[in-house]
């Protein structure tokens, strides 16, 4: 006979009019629970677009019907999304019923160290919303019909300019988390960053390794704001930004970075990209990967939703250790055997052209 199903039951000393008598765990429990989790991602968008964190911060704590004042919003309604966020500490509830802003939600601030604002603005911005309400014609048709439409994502940010800045900063807070456990790596003479974005990370590179200097490479709009950036890191001369397409525009260096690159592409543009760096590195040079891997057993990782948003914007996906490891090895690079674990889920992989040698 199988155990039978956890059950919640009533604490001695409390008011059994309060209290279900009986509330069984069940399979159907986990997919209201799954449910849910939706419905709480779009109130934390909405607690995000009308501004609540920052009025919280600014003004402490409030009643809903203050912060519904300042926010411009309707008292009992904002008090429903206020209740919803309140088991994850993105708010606080005082014993009179006003709020403050929680530990969780204090990372929605533009200011916070590790802010989250970014992110929850952009996964909320309607072409993302738009790409995961067309996932299931995605996983039928293999084609991101979302973006497509515009000719793919980037295309979309050349013509969206505002789009553009958020992602840019979204990018920014996620390399901000990682860049100092990848600066702490030993690097050569010349580093190169393929599709680097704004810079953020070759800048933190370069600030650790004083005689290195680095080379990024992005397209035209992206390398503008790139080199604005960097004028501004204290890193003197010792950089240079080239505008063109990664595939073509693959500059000589000690070492390749490709950070959040791989897994836009499917197997064939990923493996050609790979094979192209590849003809470019000498057998003393490097590639530095980063990117999720997902587990090959059923646990948790925050690479399965991440390559849920991957399918929807790029018709791709996260790869296990085995399909990098394939991809990497198609293309005749030998990755090494000790990955190491980066903020976000994130995985650090170094390659060589040549097999690594034994034991290593």
């Amino acid at each position: 006979m199988s155990d039978p199903l956890p059950r919640r039951t009533r604490r001695p000393g409390s008011p059994a009019h309060l209290v279900p008598s009986v509330v069984e765990v069940s399979p159907a429990d986990t997919i209201q629970r799954i449910i849910a989790g939706g419905l709480l991602a779009r109130a934390l968008d909405v607690f995000v677009e009308l501004g609540c964190p920052q009025q919280l911060a600014i003004y402490g704590e409030q009643s809903a019907q203050e912060l519904a004042k300042r926010v411009r919003a309707q008292p009992r309604q904002l008090a429903t999304i206020l209740n919803a966020l309140l088991s994850d500490s993105i708010v606080n509830r005082t014993e009179i019923g006003h709020y403050v802003l929680g530990m969780t939600g204090q990372t929605l601030l533009a200011d916070h160290e590790n802010t989250m604002l970014p992110s929850v603005r952009i996964n909320a911005h309607r072409l993302w919303r738009a790409a995961m309400d067309e996932l299931t014609d995605t996983v039928r048709t293999g084609r991101a019909a979302v973006t497509d439409a515009h000719g793919g994502l980037y295309a979309y940010l050349e013509a969206h300019p505002e789009t553009a800045a958020l992602f840019d900063w979204y990018m920014e807070s996620r390399t901000r988390r990682i860049a100092p456990a990848v600066a702490r790596r030993e690097f050569g003479a010349t580093v190169v960053d393929l599709g680097g974005g704004t810079g953020h990370l070759l800048a933190a590179v370069l600030r650790a390794h004083r005689d290195a200097t680095g080379v990024l490479v992005e397209r035209e709009s992206v390398a503008r704001r790139a080199r604005a950036y960097l004028e501004e890191q204290n890193i003197g001369g010792r950089w240079e930004v080239l505008a063109g397409d990664i595939f073509h525009t693959i500059p000589p260096g000690t070492d390749y970075v490709l950070a959040s690159v791989l897994h836009n592409l499917d197997d064939a543009r990923a493996g050609s990209l790979l094979a192209a760096v590849r003809d470019t590195m000498t057998a003393d040079s490097r590639l530095w990967l980063i990117d999720m891997l997902t587990p090959g057993g059923s646990e948790p990782h925050p690479a399965h939703a991440i390559a849920l948003r991957m399918l929807g914007l790029f018709a791709t996906t996260e790869r296990t250790v085995q399909q990098y490891t394939d991809l990497l090895t198609g293309a005749g690079l030998w990755p090494d055997r000790r990955m190491q674990s980066l903020p976000w889920g994130l995985s650090l992989i170094t390659c060589t052209i040549a097999p690594p040698p034994a034991g290593s």
